[in-house]
């Protein structure tokens, strides 16, 4: 049996990816790994497959604090008056908390998202304005 020595074994070396985070293939920018994270979210189509604790980073870094009670990540944020209440499992954020975060950041129009409501004409009875 061959055992591999100390010397024998290349050193792994640690990427960096600088302070704005991993380059966007073949574009030469960089994407954060929270708006990774935001992008991935208001996909709606990995809901189950979010890591908590990129959801967690990701709502600090949008400017959220927060309190921990037991398993239970309560963020409050200065602006808003809904707070958020998401627990791990296994690692991962639930799908159903997932969706409350992208239903809060599609309704607030935070982190650069587009409002998905049509605008309405203030000088009418809340109909839509076709114009």
């Amino acid at each position: 049996m061959v055992v591999a020595r100390p010397s024998d074994v290349a050193p792994r070396r640690a990427v960096d990816h600088g302070p704005e985070g991993a380059e966007v293939a073949g574009t030469g920018k960089t994407m954060s790994r929270a708006k990774k994270t935001l992008d991935r979210i208001l996909s709606g189509t990995c809901d189950a497959n979010i890591a908590f604790v990129d959801l967690s980073g990701m709502l600090k870094s949008f400017g959220f604090e927060v309190r921990v009670r037991g398993s239970h990540h309560i963020f409050t944020h200065d602006d808003l008056p809904e707070i958020l209440n998401i627990q791990p499992k296994k690692g991962k954020a639930k799908p159903y908390q997932v969706k409350q975060v992208r239903d809060l950041f599609l309704s607030y129009a935070l982190g650069d998202t587009e409002q998905t409501e049509p605008e309405r004409d203030s000088n009418s009875n809340g109909s839509v304005d076709h114009d």
